[in-house]
């Protein structure tokens, strides 16, 4: 029963939504689309009891479903991160298309801690990522740069687009003590971003270069450092991140000559 259900959202994320059903004026494809990948996370669970294929089909659906609705990429991210621990072989065998997707949807703003995550979790999967080539490494690398970028236009708009109360509160003593709710929201439906938020961003995004940096070895790292630098040299010219991107600079620059341990070899795969 679950197989079949499975089936019938693959089927229907990877193809047209069939024509019998009656979509109405209130809800849309992307709705239906929505809800099919937020199944599909209940699917994963009975992945144990199926064989490789059941794991490989609810990827392969995934995949397809990265290039379709604006409103269905934060909830395959998420699925992804999930399943990197989960299913991390189906994960393996789709990574190249789940990157060249990625890389064309970094537009997408309010994906940006999503893709993070992804990328945080991908580097704490060793055996998923072990048979990257060096193009494929910096992909990654290209995107986490273009994502430091996005948080920087972000950070701009909010302080653009913050209400004033907002801005005094924010210079309160006390603000720092004030007690939030937890936002329950959907992750589909929009939010306001924040220069706090977008500073969390920057940070992580720092962050995600210096971790998978870590896990290369250092011939992956000697071949790596030139595109790398070059993009911090650009990073630093950026008034709000000249500081961060000089420190990370200095760090790369000795972090390449450390002990290696457990490192990303491609040696074997490309020549170079």
């Amino acid at each position: 029963l679950i197989d079949r259900f499975k089936k019938v959202i693959c089927d229907h994320l990877t193809n047209a939504i069939p024509s019998n059903i009656s979509l109405g004026d209130k809800i849309g494809r992307s709705d239906f689309h929505s809800a099919y990948v937020r199944n599909l996370s209940a699917v994963l669970a009975y992945h144990p009891y199926e064989p490789k294929q059941f794991a490989d089909e609810l990827i392969n659906a995934l995949v397809g479903g990265l290039s379709s609705w604006e409103k269905t990429l934060i909830p395959i991210l998420h699925i992804l991160t999930v399943s990197c621990f989960e299913i991390p072989q189906s994960i393996q065998r789709y990574l190249t298309p789940i990157l060249q997707h990625i890389q064309k949807r970094i537009t997408s703003l309010y994906a940006i801690p999503s893709i993070l995550e992804f990328f945080l979790a991908l580097r704490d999967s060793p055996n998923v990522i072990s048979n990257l080539t060096i193009q494929e490494i910096k992909r990654v690398f290209a995107i986490i740069f273009k994502l430091i970028e996005n948080s920087v236009d972000l950070k701009i708009r909010s302080q653009l687009e913050s209400p004033d109360d907002e801005v005094e509160a924010s210079k309160s003593p006390t603000h720092m003590y004030l007690d939030y709710e937890v936002d329950t929201s959907p992750s589909t439906e929009s939010f306001l971003i924040g220069e706090s938020l977008t500073e969390f961003f920057q940070y992580q995004s720092f962050r995600a270069l210096s971790c998978w940096f870590l896990r290369l070895n250092h011939n992956c790292k000697l071949e790596l450092m030139p595109f790398i630098m070059k993009n911090m040299v650009n990073l630093s010219s950026i008034e709000c991140l000249k500081y961060d991107a000089t420190a990370y600079m200095d760090y790369f620059s000795r972090s390449r000559f450390g002990p290696q341990k457990n490192g990303i070899s491609v040696d074997d795969q490309i020549n170079t």
